[in-house]
């Protein structure tokens, strides 16, 4: 290359410049230029689309895939066509996608994951282009973005997958998680104090699925170092039968199976005294067993009536089983030891209850009434209108809660628009009542009912005197919906949303734990919290 002498010149001219702006004389340094300042960050551009939610998450069964919704919206608005291309980091997400405009201006995007992929938990990212030809020749500015993803590929045949299984040990205080909502008074309440920086994952277990869908497993008992659970609860693939777990590792002990029965269905256990019980079949197949925790040895089984209802689990009291059942609705009472029927008292055709006891009463809620019923007959000897019922269906969907000083708290939980009401046993009439969105029943301890309300997305502790809100706690506003009972110790309060386990401090009211797993709560003697999805269950140590 030519380089033209005008410029030498006017180089060294620079140059010497710079070396005679010294000032003084003889030897004197020069002063070095400032150093050129860095050059500007670059500008971040935005990804042309953002994508809710935020993360891919899926399950399914291998062989099975399933689809995965996506809703995209202009992150700043464009006019054109684009063209969405991805490419997944793995053979998990199947790369082609179908995606329809939306009356609003977004684009709803279906992903459908992969056929062939193996049994495992996957993460990553799926590089989404945004293109202006559909060879993808050119891509709008801030394309391609990448969206992580977290999906569990489940094996047909279930299974367990181990974490932290540290030695088994009893839980000072904390007594066998027996039936619905723990105990004959259904509160939900062990009586513990537990340190949340010592939670940590135990175990996670997988139900076996028939035909690429899961079997739905029944709310938890536990007793003697294991977990009993009940499948078949409902209508759909199944395997009616019960069965033991252990708590140490998740591994099946053994398994009683109800198939031999004319109409094979299955409602959840409950446990007492080395014993577990749970009624099974429907129409004149219906009957009460009785087994041992230990050896799954089946001790009895006595029939009863019943049509196609569902109940939750029978409530053990005094050594007698109580449960729902008959043709056209009634209580059954049992004799845990032998099995023999006590009696049988006729009530209102609704299902998906159990009734609760203090020292002195036995209590059901169904129809809009709470019922005081002597124990040992079954006789009404008070009945208690709800003011806030309304008919929806004949599915009560809950206990009642036995407080104190005769307080009983009940509600017909399964509509969608709901109530509780504190029924004051002892004067027959109402103390008072709240009307919200209650998914599950609530917890009771030391003059406070705990209950997760959908219309205000709160937990609401309200005071037993008159109702009052002392203190609630707000669900995330990313995770807003609660969906579960609630479980309380005597420094934490447990509750789920749809996607996620939480713990609230009672003293703080401030949010202490979370994991990421939703479902029915249940607290062993061992201390292990257990969440039980509809057909998965993690075991959490709590010390």
């Amino acid at each position: 290359m030519t380089i033209k002498p005008g410029r030498i010149t006017l180089a060294i001219a620079f140059a010497l410049a710079l070396i005679s702006c010294g000032g003084g004389s003889g030897g004197s340094s020069t002063t070095p230029p400032p150093p050129p300042p860095p050059p500007p960050p670059p500008v971040e551009v935005p990804p042309p689309y953002t994508l809710s939610p935020a993360t891919v998450t899926a399950s399914w069964v291998a062989g099975y895939p399933v689809n995965v919704s996506l809703t995209a919206k202009q992150t700043v608005p464009f006019v054109g066509i684009a063209y969405l291309k991805l490419v997944p980091d793995a053979d998990v997400i199947d790369p082609k996608i179908t995606t329809t405009q939306q009356s609003d201006g977004s684009i709803s995007v279906q992903i459908k994951t992969s056929a062939t992929a193996k049994p495992g938990v996957y993460t990553g990212n799926i590089t989404f282009n945004v293109c202006n030809d559909p060879n993808c020749n050119a891509q709008l500015a801030g394309a391609p973005f990448k969206l992580p993803y977290s999906v569990e590929v489940l094996a047909p045949e279930g299974g367990v997958q181990a974490y932290n299984q540290s030695p088994l040990a009893a839980l000072a205080g904390a007594p066998d998680w027996g039936t619905f909502q723990a105990n004959a008074q259904h509160n939900g309440y062990v009586p513990v104090t537990l340190n949340p920086s010592a939670f940590t994952a135990r175990w996670k277990l997988n139900a076996p699925a028939i035909g690429g869908t899961q079997i739905v497993l029944s709310t938890i008992a536990t007793g003697a170092g294991r977990l009993y659970v009940t499948n078949g609860t409902s209508f759909g693939p199944s395997d009616p039968s019960i069965t033991a777990y252990s708590e140490a590792d998740g591994a099946k002990l053994w398994s009683y199976s109800f198939q031999d029965l004319t109409y094979p269905s299955t409602n959840p256990p409950a446990y007492a005294n080395g014993r577990v019980f749970a009624s099974a079949g429907s129409q004149q197949s219906t009957a009460m067993f009785g087994f041992d925790a230990a050896t799954g040895t089946r001790l009895f089984k006595t029939q009863m009536s019943s049509q196609w209802e569902h109940y939750l689990a029978p409530t053990v009291f005094n050594e007698n089983v109580y449960t729902d059942g008959g043709t056209y609705g009634g209580l059954y009472s049992f004799s845990a030891a032998t099995g023999a029927q006590n009696y049988f008292f006729r009530l209102d055709q609704y299902d998906g209850w159990t009734p609760a006891f203090d020292n002195q009463n036995m209590y059901t809620y169904m129809a809009g009434r709470l019922r005081v019923q002597e124990p040992l007959t079954g006789t009404v000897q008070a009945t208690i209108a709800d003011p806030l019922y309304t008919w929806n269906g004949y599915n009560v969907g809950g206990a009642p809660v036995v407080g104190s000083g005769g307080i009983v708290y009940a509600g017909n939980l399964s509509n969608p628009e709901n109530g509780i009401v504190a029924f004051d046993t002892i004067n027959n009439s109402v103390r008072w009542s709240a009307k919200g969105i209650f998914p599950g029943n609530p917890a009771y301890a030391d003059g406070y009912l705990f209950a997760a309300n959908n219309t205000t997305k709160q937990l609401e502790v309200r005071r037993e005197s008159d109702g009052g809100i002392e203190w609630s706690w707000a669900a995330p506003a990313s995770d807003p919906t609660f969906d579960s009972d609630v479980l309380l110790t005597k420094n934490l309060v447990f509750v789920s949303t749809t996607t996620t386990t939480y713990a609230i401090d009672r003293t703080t009211h401030a949010k202490v734990w979370s994991y990421q797993a939703a479902g029915k709560l249940a607290l062993s003697a061992n201390g292990i919290l257990y969440i039980k999805g509809p057909s998965k269950i993690v075991a959490i140590n709590l010390k």
